[in-house]
């Protein structure tokens, strides 16, 4: 009785681009399924250690898949991402910022110094954490995917500029259209005049 990997050294080259074919399919809609469930739901849980499991998922898969395969889900992927930077970052920091600004300037200070440190300080731990580097990983597969699929990331830019509440989703949104910028400048282009706004 021959193996599996027995069997498939006797396959025509077209029975085995078909198999490949099937599981890119099989693959990507795992993905799609996987993904948008943990994109809509599992960033936004109330439990830490759900969430924390929810990120560990989803680097995973995103480690693992082909940008075709993320590109049903990638534009609203990154857009998720770039809100989850300053969403999921612990709000002890954003009041200890408020109460070093505010100290320094009851001090008769210009009550910068402080509050800029501590700045640079969550920026430094969102771009160095977890969902800074899927993002990193998903930027750097747009490049590979369709024109209309990088098209359909600049709303999801322009809403993580407009709506982000912290400076963490914004400075990681302006790094990402730099990085897109260059990578793939096709997609910020747009008919019409330069005064009318795509989004």
């Amino acid at each position: 009785e021959n193996t599996k990997e027995e069997e498939e050294v006797y396959l025509s080259n077209a029975e085995r681009k078909r198999r490949e074919k099937e599981n890119d399919i099989n693959s990507e809609y795992a993905a799609t399924v996987s993904l948008g469930w943990l994109v809509k739901y599992g960033l936004n849980q109330p439990c830490a250690e759900a969430t924390g499991i929810c990120i560990s998922c989803l680097l995973g898969i995103v480690d693992v898949s082909k940008p075709t395969t993320l590109q049903p889900v990638l534009a609203e992927l990154i857009g998720s991402l770039l809100m989850a930077m300053s969403g999921l970052e612990p709000s002890a920091l954003n009041y200890l910022q408020v109460r070093a600004a505010g100290n320094e300037s009851s001090q008769g200070t210009n009550g910068a110094n402080g509050y800029d440190r501590l700045e640079r300080l969550r920026i430094q731990l969102a771009s160095s954490g977890p969902i800074a580097e899927a993002l990193n990983k998903c930027l750097d597969m747009v490049k590979f995917v369709e024109l209309d699929a990088q098209k359909k990331l600049i709303p999801e830019l322009d809403s993580a500029l407009r709506k982000g509440a912290g400076f963490a989703t914004r400075a990681s949104t302006a790094d990402a259209v730099t990085t897109l910028c260059n990578t793939c400048p096709a997609a910020f282009k747009f008919p019409g005049s330069s005064n009318t706004n795509p989004t």
